[in-house]
């Protein structure tokens, strides 16, 4: 998810997804300069929190460590 996007709860949306799929992956990637999201992504426990540049180049990567073969 996008940690950056405006209203968004990275702690209640973890939380949510946790609820109902506890071993899914949570991946949340943002703006680099916003260094508090993106620790409050991280803090909510998501699987991995990556600045938006490491999302998009590297997501065929982020997508293949993540999803079940």
């Amino acid at each position: 998810f996008d940690a950056a996007a405006a209203g968004l709860d990275p702690v209640a949306l973890v939380a949510q997804v946790r609820a109902a799929q506890p071993q899914a992956a949570i991946v949340a990637y943002g703006a680099h300069v916003q260094h508090d999201r993106l620790e409050q992504a991280r803090a909510a426990g998501c699987t991995e929190v990556l600045t938006r540049g490491q999302f998009s180049s590297g997501m065929k990567d982020v997508l293949a460590r993540h999803l079940a073969p």
